[in-house]
């Protein structure tokens, strides 16, 4: 069977996308097997070829971006590509899915969205941070493809409360899928008289919102 893993990147410059999409692509490669299903890959995301490959001895895929560019000169590829799957997994890069960001943002996740919809493809939405969403029309076209999606699921309390309020039934809310990224646990000899601290900083922070355009984060 061929998966579509739609907003997933192996070349984004936020790394969390890269851990979010490994994970999400582990997990249905465990869960296919187990079911005796050999699956295939196809990575749907707007950043260009893989900078940081999973392993082809364990997956196989191949990778098309979806961005503005593409839409314009080749919407019939795209639609093509995405209804050659038997299944869509849509992680929205995490937490794309809202309108804080922009309308461009949400229309080009939206038309995405649509195209699976059209194409008859079960559509997942895949554990991620859904909303908030400010705008009627939003609002309005983000429930409508939700509610027409197979399963919708979120990764925090906060986008299962926008779900709840949205009236969107085909719901559910699971931990993080970055939670079951593989690692090698680093042994580190401790120093007894001193602290360890872990520094973490949020680039989207750190720029005052998307792209240095100042507009609002969570």
């Amino acid at each position: 069977m061929k998966f579509g893993l739609l907003w997933h990147s192996f070349s984004s410059g936020n790394l969390g996308v890269g851990a979010l999409s490994i994970s999400n692509m582990l997990l249905i490669d465990e869960a296919a097997r187990k079911c005796g299903i050999t699956p295939e890959f196809l990575i749907i995301g707007s950043s260009g070829p893989c900078d940081y490959p999973p392993s082809t001895e364990r997956f196989k895929y191949e990778f098309i971006e979806f961005n503005e560019q593409n839409l314009l000169k080749n919407p019939h590829g795209l639609y093509r590509a995405i209804a050659s799957c038997d299944a869509i997994f849509d992680i929205g890069e995490g937490d794309s899915f809202s309108d804080i960001y922009g309308a461009k943002r949400l229309i080009k996740l939206l038309v995405s969205k649509g195209m699976a919809l059209g194409a008859r493809v079960p559509l997942i939405l895949s554990p991620q941070t859904i909303g908030p969403f400010k705008s009627g029309w939003g609002t309005k076209a983000s429930a409508w493809v939700m509610k027409k999606s197979t399963l919708v699921f979120a990764r925090d309390h906060q986008s299962f409360d926008v779900l709840k309020q949205l009236g969107i039934v085909n719901r559910d809310e699971v931990i993080d899928v970055a939670f079951h990224l593989p690692f090698e646990r680093q042994v580190r000899e401790r120093q007894p008289d001193r602290l360890a601290i872990g520094i973490s900083v949020s680039g989207l922070l750190h720029h005052r919102g998307h792209e240095g355009r100042g507009q609002q984060v969570r």
